[in-house]
């Protein structure tokens, strides 16, 4: 085997037109087969990914303001193809947020303050229908996402 590569690198200094090249050339297409079919091979499997999502709160109850949330990024852990991976890694943007509509929030109320709170797997299945292509949420972090709420002072008219 030594001897047939020092050969090898011999022809290729040497530049002779016919034999060197076609070892060249089924050398390079048995590398790109080998190389698209590993490709395919990892691109079929699947793989865990995290991801982070900033979070807008909109729709706050109306009388209130917020005051406070325990976070404000979600991080979503993804059961996701290889070549959903792979497009998610170099094609799609990696800044990603999302609004979260805190319209149904059950608030307890405790003179001028209130709290709630919103559980973000119902988030990520959000994100996961927003999604063009079909993912697995696997886990969600934080799992529960609390708020601080205040009572707005109605406006006043000075005259």
């Amino acid at each position: 085997m030594e001897p047939d590569f020092i050969e090898f690198i011999r022809n290729a200094r040497k530049r002779k037109a016919g034999k060197f090249r076609n070892q060249l050339t089924v050398f390079l297409v048995c590398f790109g087969m080998s190389v698209f079919l590993w490709l395919l091979v990892h691109l079929s499997k699947e793989y865990y990914y995290s991801t982070d999502y900033r979070l807008n709160f909109t729709q706050v109850p109306w009388n209130m303001k917020m005051k406070e949330c325990s976070d404000s990024m979600l991080t979503l852990t993804l059961q996701i193809q290889g070549y959903e991976f792979f497009s998610e890694q170099f094609f799609r943007k990696k800044k990603r947020e999302t609004d979260v509509s805190l319209r149904g929030i059950k608030v307890k109320y405790n003179e001028d303050e209130a709290s709630g709170y919103i559980l973000t797997r119902s988030i990520g299945k959000d994100i996961a229908e927003q999604n063009a292509y079909p993912m697995d949420i696997y886990a969600t972090s934080p799992d529960t996402i609390y708020f601080t709420f205040e009572r707005k002072s109605p406006h006043k008219n000075l005259q």
